[in-house]
């Protein structure tokens, strides 16, 4: 039987996955949510930047609306100059991920490229290789800060680690954790190169997050439109101490599409690490 609460819009596939929450898959790179309350709405995540996000997003809602980017990573906010006419909000220890220069350099060219040999990729028709970013100038986004969207508010907390600046929005409403690639089923990536912290900053980030756990009904990741459980909060943050403190194993992890670095990786439970001796 057909999945009728799923529907194709300007190519993404869109999904209804809460009370007025929707994810929108990137052509199976990355999920952009859009939250409605009653006054207003919250685009969280812009993806890639290639079809027309803009048209998903007003064909989807007729409040007006702003837009919160997790982190500075190009899949996260690819969009954002779509949306060039409305707030964009960034934290600050990841503006300096905005450069033209280098959103548009050879590092994101390969980026684009790995696309196509994503398992799950479907934007062969929709992904235009000559794209030009325009990076739009963000608002600060700090800790602390509440989006009260009319009956519902969301929080943002810092969870810096595989950026310096990355986000979770917390609804405090519904217990929804909006968690961008703080908290995903994929390997958390905390190296160089990618503007992250280290994997210390990040335990202590997870420790805090751990204090929310249970307010948590779901958490909407980054990446793949599942929603998964809040054990992964206590799980990551159970992982990064023991990476701190040297007691678990890890082995090589091949990340040489994105680093030189000598990347590794450890797993407890369902989480899992991936990072390079020196970002410990």
């Amino acid at each position: 039987m057909d999945n009728l609460n799923i529907q194709k819009i300007n190519g993404f596939t869109v999904q209804q996955v809460g009370y007025r929450t929707w994810a929108i898959d990137d052509y199976g790179i990355a999920i952009i949510y859009l939250v409605e309350g009653e006054c207003r709405a919250l685009v969280i995540d812009t993806g890639m930047g290639m079809g027309n996000l803009r048209g998903v997003i007003d064909t989807l809602t007729s409040l007006p609306y702003d837009v919160v980017n997790t982190h500075g990573h190009i899949d996260h906010v690819g969009g954002d100059d779509e949306f060039a006419d409305h707030a964009v909000y960034l934290n600050e220890a990841d503006f300096s991920m905005l450069d033209a220069e280098k959103m548009n350099g050879s590092s994101t060219k390969k980026t684009l490229e790995k696309s196509f040999h994503e398992p799950g990729f479907y934007g062969q028709d929709y992904y235009d290789m000559t794209r030009i970013y325009h990076p739009v100038t963000p608002l600060p986004l700090r800790e602390g800060d509440v989006f009260d969207l009319g009956g519902r508010k969301l929080a943002i907390i810092s969870t810096s680690g595989h950026t310096k600046g990355s986000v979770v929005l917390l609804d405090e409403t519904y217990g929804y954790l909006f968690s961008g690639d703080s908290v995903v089923s994929t390997p958390i990536l905390i190296f160089g190169g990618m503007n992250s912290s280290s994997v210390t900053v990040y335990r202590e980030k997870m420790k805090k997050l751990c204090q929310y756990s249970d307010q948590v009904e779901l958490i909407f990741p980054g990446h793949y439109m599942r929603p998964i459980g809040r054990s992964y909060i206590t799980e990551l943050y159970e992982l990064a101490c023991r990476i701190c403190d040297g007691s678990t194993e890890k082995e090589p992890f091949d990340l040489s599409h994105m680093t030189k670095e000598k990347t590794l990786i450890s797993r407890y439970k369902k989480a899992s690490i991936s990072y390079t001796m020196e970002s410990i």
